[in-house]
């Protein structure tokens, strides 16, 4: 695959079109694809999930879920850049930076927790208004100068999205992060000018990781987890798959 039709997906990828967690448009699609040249049509293919299958021979396919399908081709990742040659290189996949994603922190809805003295750890995802953030959160409270974590405020449960406006808004960030970790409603004054694309951004991520529970940890080497695991600071800090076991 050519490096410009690589550049045009990434960046379709995570264009404003995705800020809504919605399908790309086709007709938007075209148009950033026509860098390599003319498209000819696009059809949406019935297909949920892919396999990689390698032969003891080295020969590699890729399988739709369902058997349904079979690919003989290259498969490239434009996130990563590169092309999925064998078992070792699909493995990988599971570690995805969000910076490999095109994403700057500072396009984010992000509130910072924890020691910023220590290198990050990782980024959290989450809906402030759940019971499942806020366990995390005491959790990290509880021993706060050991983490070092960004949090990404993302809207999931009805009514949602007035909390984050509110929490992202304040002019009081201090404020602000108290309310997030305590679930409390405290903060004051909202900025008289707020751009709140930023929590869209936010909203474009959850979609990509195609995930439909939060809170979602994705530590700094770019492992994720879905939930609260077991041992929370081991996780963070242990690149041992064998820690993602949940509480």
């Amino acid at each position: 695959m050519k490096v410009r039709l690589a550049s045009a997906l990434l960046a379709l990828t995570f264009s404003s079109v995705s800020f809504a967690g919605q399908a790309i448009d086709p007709k938007v699609m075209k148009k950033a694809l026509e860098s390599d040249g003319d498209v000819k049509t696009i059809v949406t293919l019935p297909i949920n999930s892919l396999k990689l299958v390698e032969t003891k021979k080295g020969k590699v396919y890729f399988i739709s879920g369902n058997g349904r399908f079979v690919f003989k081709g290259t498969l490239f990742d434009i996130w990563k850049r590169k092309s999925i040659d064998n078992a070792s290189d699909g493995e990988d996949l599971k570690y995805l930076k969000l910076s490999e994603m095109g994403i700057k922190d500072s396009d984010m809805a992000l509130f910072k927790i924890g020691n910023p003295k220590l290198p990050r750890q990782g980024y959290l995802i989450l809906d402030p208004t759940t019971k499942n953030a806020k366990t995390l959160l005491d959790r990290i409270m509880v021993d706060q100068g050991s983490y070092h974590l960004d949090i990404l405020l993302v809207p999931i449960k009805k009514g949602a999205k007035e909390t984050v406006n509110r929490l992202w808004c304040a002019e009081d960030k201090n404020a602000a992060l108290t309310d997030l970790i305590l679930q409390t409603n405290t903060t004051g004054k909202q900025k008289k000018e707020c751009d709140i694309r930023p929590i869209y951004r936010n909203m474009a991520l959850f979609s990509l990781l195609d995930i439909n529970s939060v809170p979602i940890i994705v530590r700094e080497d770019g492992y994720k987890l879905v939930g609260i695991p077991k041992d929370l600071k081991g996780f963070l800090l242990n690149k041992d798959k064998n820690q993602n076991e949940k509480k």
